[in-house]
């Protein structure tokens, strides 16, 4: 296993950084970090060990937006333009880091409008879209969603805003679309009953995203 630490010039040359982890195998992971969400938080860390274990080489993003007051002050629109042209930058660089059969992109909140736009029309024909407590709200994101040639895997709980009877039934309704709804679970997949409730969302979370990357390898 090697890594390496990246930088990147994003949106106005704003920079931001990144993780490679090469175990050389034939499938590239992409893991997008929401905005107070990093890549070493629970859902993305267990998805990278899920990666590890299928000997997938990952890169994990670090947009740090909740570290540039540029970005916080920004008007909303400006906010999606920068997502979305980070997003594009990070995945168009991602392939060329190798000749990889496969691709599995992993977007948490808001690195699933990173990944919804970003992804580049030369993406690899095995590509998979693993889109947890996507930003579904006001964002257009759920045509993206459904628009997607690529299986998709959409995780979100009980407890987040976005869990409407109306959003979930147009996410059943898609067609390359896995939907795992984890009872009690936030934006932030924590329960209100406390820590060891939380693990267990978590673990729900990880046991149904196993299921789909078996299904789907």
């Amino acid at each position: 296993m090697k890594q390496e630490f990246l930088k990147f010039t994003g949106y106005n040359g704003s920079p931001f950084t990144a993780r490679l982890t090469r175990r050389g195998g034939r499938e590239l992971a992409v893991l997008l970090p929401g905005l107070n969400y990093s890549t070493d938080m629970p859902l993305l860390s267990y998805s990278h060990m899920l990666m590890a274990e299928r000997e997938a080489d990952v890169l994990a993003l670090d947009f740090a937006y909740n570290r540039k007051p540029k970005f916080r002050i920004a008007p909303q629109d400006e906010r999606l333009a920068w997502i979305k042209e980070d997003g594009r930058i990070a995945l168009d660089a991602a392939l060329q880091f190798g000749p990889y059969a496969r691709l599995t992109v992993v977007g948490k909140s808001l690195g699933s409008i990173s990944m919804g736009w970003g992804l580049p029309d030369a993406a690899p024909e095995n590509t998979r879209l693993a889109w947890l407590t996507p930003s579904l709200v006001g964002t257009g994101l759920p045509a993206r969603i459904a628009a997607s040639q690529y299986p998709s895997f959409c995780l979100i709980g009980t407890r987040d805003p976005a869990c409407t009877p109306e959003m979930m039934d147009r996410l059943r309704g898609m067609e390359n679309a896995t939907l795992s709804i984890i009872e009690g679970a936030d934006h932030g997949f924590t329960r209100p009953e406390g820590v060891a409730a939380s693990i267990r969302a978590v673990g729900e979370a990880m046991e149904q995203m196993q299921g789909w990357l078996t299904a789907t390898d």
